[in-house]
């Protein structure tokens, strides 16, 4: 093993990096095609993420409440924080419960630079995003990440606030389940009796923010 440090970093993140520097990432190489989003142009909007002034993802917009309007506002966006080298999509998370949001390029003021964003209400959405193993699904919610699913004839919908997670089943709120311990996020009771856990590679991802 050359590079026990490169090693566990890609173990640990799933990103790969390589080498040093601020531009294109930071040394930064995106594993998945959805990571792709991350580097870029400053200024750029890559599907709905703003490229920073260093080439790298600074803030990425939702425009959803992944259907739970008490816990996000629609639209809603993440601010990337690049502090360990990777991209995290959940460094900081803005609402708008007026609906009074900004233009993506001044969420940060004037570090991001570029035009005007053209507001196009799409919510994000990548093929081929399906959770690959519990740890795959367990790495995700560690980065506070968003997903909604389909199962059984049925969608659901998990989200991070702070420290908490909530997960429902689509408009049955009496389904609802929150908790910050993702051991019982995969807990949780599909319809047909199963555990998430024992579904969570089966399960038909429409969404997925990590």
């Amino acid at each position: 093993l050359t590079n026990p440090e490169k090693y566990a970093m890609i173990r640990k993140t799933g990103y790969v990096c390589k080498g040093g520097g601020s531009a294109n990432g930071g040394g930064w190489i995106p594993k998945k095609e959805k990571d792709k989003r991350c580097i870029g142009k400053p200024g750029e909007i890559k599907e709905t993420t703003l490229i920073g002034k260093d080439g790298r993802a600074a803030v990425e917009r939702h425009w959803t409440d992944h259907n739970q309007p008490y816990a996000h506002t629609n639209p809603h966006d993440h601010i990337f924080d690049w502090s360990k080298g990777y991209p995290n999509p959940h460094g900081e998370v803005r609402m708008y419960p007026d609906e009074n949001y900004p233009d993506i390029h001044d969420v940060l003021g004037s570090s991001t630079g570029g035009k005007s964003y053209h507001r196009e209400k799409t919510a994000m959405t990548f093929e081929f995003d399906n959770f690959e193993s519990i740890s795959d699904f367990k790495w995700s919610m560690k980065f506070g990440g968003e997903t909604e699913f389909e199962y059984g004839g049925s969608a659901y919908s998990i989200v991070t606030v702070e420290d908490n997670m909530y997960i429902i089943k689509v408009n049955y709120p009496e389904t609802l389940l929150i908790s910050a311990d993702v051991e019982k996020i995969l807990d949780y009771l599909m319809d047909d009796g199963k555990k998430l856990r024992e579904v969570i590679t089966q399960v038909d991802v429409i969404s997925r923010l990590i």
